[in-house]
């Protein structure tokens, strides 16, 4: 992916975060505090579903990249971006071999045919959560889907970091 040089308007942006921010140490400072950890990829070392107390199953989709146009700095409004999403999708397993059919378990392709397959068409967005909270609603369409934790990071924004991003883990609502 090549990245357009700065334009005169991304520099006078950058000048102007570092005037708010008191300079080069304010700015790192800030960036420290908006900082999001990369999501957990290693093994679970709790339950699946919290407050669960059965066998549990956790289907995922790890690291799709896809280039969509997304953010709020100037710099990002000029072409797509790559970006890295993660889906979780946690339910009660059911009995041993009980899977037979499709709708018996927790189907990745939906997330995959929405990310992939609909998202780099679409006009700009300026927010991850935007994306972050649509896939969390298409996980919880599927009635089996107790929990879901879905993270977005931007691997490109900024040189000094691995990536920044948001990720969220919700349980199902009751009721």
């Amino acid at each position: 992916m090549t990245i357009a040089p700065p334009t005169a308007a991304d520099l006078a942006a950058a000048a102007q975060l570092l005037r708010a921010h008191g300079g080069l140490e304010g700015v790192a400072g800030l960036l420290e505090r908006l900082a999001v950890p990369a999501p957990a990829t290693g093994p679970a070392t709790a339950p699946l579903v919290p407050g669960g107390g059965g066998d549990e199953v956790r289907i995922v989709v790890r690291d799709m990249v896809v280039e969509l146009r997304i953010g709020i700095h100037p710099w990002e409004r000029h072409q797509p971006q790559r970006v890295i999403v993660n889906v979780e999708m946690f339910a009660p397993a059911p009995a041993p071999h009980a899977w037979q059919e499709l709708g018996d378990v927790l189907d990745y392709d939906r997330i995959r045919n929405r990310v992939k397959g609909e998202w780099p068409t679409r006009p700009h967005v300026d927010f991850l959560e935007t994306y972050v909270e649509e896939l969390l609603a298409l996980c919880f369409e599927d009635g089996k889907c107790a929990a879901a934790r879905v993270s977005i990071t931007k691997p490109d924004i900024f040189p000094e970091t691995a990536a920044v991003g948001v990720e969220v883990f919700r349980r199902r609502q009751q009721g």
